[in-house]
């Protein structure tokens, strides 16, 4: 250590400073003050740690009370908003599930018809086919038709639905016996369950009924110029006018049909022909189908009247080789025009072949007579009439001219068709 007087060195222990003589017990006091406060207030220190430490572990932080939200009333209607659409949004997939699977398979499809049967709910029945609205098969048309055919059949009661081959994941065949309360037991009906290529709804597969136990393609009525035809009811227009087989015979093709009895309707607003309804059985695809016609006696007499006229006028036209444009104004159809003509023009050429040729020629017509019940689609009128010809041959030998005059008879048979207000000849035959 030092001297805090001189600054000379001096031993730890020493009572006095060899070079000034100065005393050191003062100081050595001092220090030991300076060390004992230096000592306590370190212990004090210490103690304030502890007392810290100790309260940090001892003392759980105290948890805030929670404070309830306060909402306002917007608030709370826009929350009551959200709940519902919430649930509203829950139940609409619900439904949008159960719906979209309804047609999902052909059990389900099988099932929905078996207990519409029972029911006699024939609009389910009808959207479980996939058709068209064609008119005469509307889905008012098939729910009237259908019952009345149920009149006669009697109402499911108990039923079974088996498959009868093997599902090839597009079409299934299945099977349903049931009885019916007409009293028929072990009935059955077979059915041909097919995907459709669409989805219902985009996400889930549809089955429907094929009709082709029930629906029949192409029924053909024959047309008969300026009548009325009803079939069940509804009108058929002009626009299901087409022609049919070879000899392209007009007639109204109806694409789809319900397979049964059917009721078709006859009328005209002239009173040309006597109001009837007969009965269409359909069992087939592209069957023909030609009404029955009644004619009244007044429609009867101007027919036979005009087709006097009009048998005349073709003979004339066919021996004087005016063309078949003369005559075609008497036709309903231009086809039966020229095949007319051609043939009566081909059954007087020999009088002009082999040295023979025809000088004159006089067509009269004595009677006619028709058939007011003739089952086809016009009036059947029989013509009778004569052409007497003058001709001439000339030999080939000799070279000489020889004077000839024959008879030829007419027996003509037409059929003839009220078009547009007039008769017109629909068919024209011997």
């Amino acid at each position: 250590m030092y001297c805090p007087y001189c600054g000379s060195k001096i031993d730890d222990d020493a009572r006095f400073c060899g070079e000034c003589g100065a005393s050191l017990e003062d100081l050595k006091e001092e220090k030991e003050l300076e060390e004992t406060e230096l000592e306590d207030k370190i212990a004090e220190e210490s103690d304030e740690i502890e007392e810290i430490e100790e309260g940090i572990v001892e003392e759980k932080p105290k948890r805030k009370p929670a404070v309830k939200k306060q909402y306002s009333k917007s608030e709370k209607k826009k929350l009551g908003i959200i709940l519902v659409e919430s649930i509203v949004l829950l139940c609409l997939v619900v439904v949008f599930v159960i719906v979209g699977s309804a047609y999902s398979n052909p059990n389900k499809i099988m099932k929905k018809y078996a207990q519409a049967r029972q029911e006699g709910d024939w609009a389910t029945i009808y959207e479980l086919y996939d058709i068209g609205d064609y008119g005469f098969v509307s889905k008012d048309q098939f729910i009237s038709f259908m019952q009345k055919k149920e009149q006669s059949s009697g109402t499911v009661l108990n039923y079974s639905i088996q498959p009868s081959s093997i599902n090839n994941g597009v079409s299934q065949s299945m099977v349903m016996t049931y009885s019916t309360t007409g009293g028929s037991t072990g009935e059955q009906e077979y059915f041909t369950v097919k995907r459709e290529g669409s989805n219902r709804f985009l996400f889930f597969q549809k089955w429907s009924l094929d009709g082709g136990n029930i629906f029949q393609d192409n029924l053909y009525i024959k047309y008969i110029p300026g009548i009325t035809m009803k079939l069940d009811g509804v009108e058929i227009k002009k626009d299901y006018l087409t022609t049919y087989g070879t000899d392209k015979i007009q007639a109204y093709k109806i694409p789809v049909v319900l397979t049964g009895e059917h009721t078709l309707s006859l009328q005209d607003k002239n009173d040309f022909i006597e109001k009837t309804e007969q009965t269409v059985s359909v069992s087939g695809d592209d069957m023909y189908y030609v009404p029955a016609v009644k004619y009244t006696e007044a429609a009867a007499k101007k027919a036979l009247s005009t087709a006097k006229n009009y048998v005349k006028d073709i003979y004339d036209a066919a021996y004087s080789k005016k063309g078949v444009t003369a005559v075609k104004k008497y036709f309903s159809n231009s086809e039966e025009a020229k095949k007319a003509y051609d043939e009566i023009v081909e059954s007087y050429k020999y009088y002009n072949e082999n040295g023979y040729s025809m000088r004159s020629y006089s067509v009269s017509v004595n009677s006619a007579e028709a058939n007011t019940n003739a089952e086809e689609a016009g009036l059947r009128v029989i013509v009778y009439g004569t052409v007497k010809i003058n001709y001439q041959y000339r030999s080939a030998f000799s070279g000489s001219i020889y004077p000839y005059s024959g008879d030829k008879s007419i027996y003509q048979s037409l059929v003839m068709g009220y078009d547009d207000g007039e008769w017109k000849i629909a068919s024209f035959g011997y």
